[in-house]
């Protein structure tokens, strides 16, 4: 894997890797690789160009969302094949992350690369619950922003931030009882189009 150069509103900036963290990218990939192969975790067509965008949508999603943890503690929901969880625990060695998947065969593949990976600051549990402290939520691609947004209104507390990451560059309009904190549109390396990272802060219902 090479390093990533990245358009962010129309500023080319460049993620810096150290030779460690590729070689994890690596094997992660190889993984991958191998249970795609049987279990089609992702589309095939997709992993073919995964460097491109499962892997480099993920790394700038876990940078914009460190910026915002402020000692929060991180879960990813619906982790799936570890796109963007694994990629920020890589990414950042020693920070707690827990990775929410309720697929039974995907919480098996990412407890396989936990385990290879030595990731012991990740955990894996099958379903969210009601989070009484602030906490940061990543997640990619789960559902759509608002029915998102409304779901995790019951499950999270006031100060907690959902990191919402989606296609293009239209508009994702908050739901009530969430405030804006950022909005970041950049674009994918080899052509794979621009995505949208936004992150909303928990506040009492009705607050602007």
């Amino acid at each position: 894997m090479t390093p990533f150069q990245l358009n962010l509103k129309n500023n080319l900036i460049h993620l810096d890797f150290s030779s460690e963290e590729l070689d994890l990218y690596d094997k992660f990939h190889e993984v991958l690789k191998e249970w795609n192969a049987k279990f089609n975790l992702i589309s095939r067509k997709s992993f073919d160009v995964a460097h491109a965008s499962h892997f480099a949508d993920s790394i700038l999603i876990s940078d914009i969302a460190k910026a915002h943890r402020k000692g929060r503690k991180v879960k990813d929901f619906g982790s799936g094949a570890g796109f963007p969880g694994l990629v920020f625990a890589i990414r950042n060695p020693g920070v707690e992350i827990e990775l929410v998947e309720r697929s039974t065969k995907k919480l098996s593949f990412l407890g396989e690369v936990k385990t290879l990976l030595n990731l012991s600051w990740v955990s894996l549990k099958p379903e969210i619950k009601k989070i009484p402290q602030p906490v940061l939520v990543m997640a990619r691609a789960v559902m759509p922003p608002p029915e998102l947004l409304s779901f995790m209104f019951e499950m999270v507390s006031i100060g907690s931030v959902i990191v919402v990451n989606v296609g293009g560059e239209g508009a994702v309009l908050p739901v009530n009882g969430f405030h804006c904190i950022d909005d970041k549109t950049y674009e994918l390396p080899a052509g794979f189009g621009s995505r949208k990272c936004v992150l909303f802060e928990k506040v009492s219902r009705g607050t602007l």
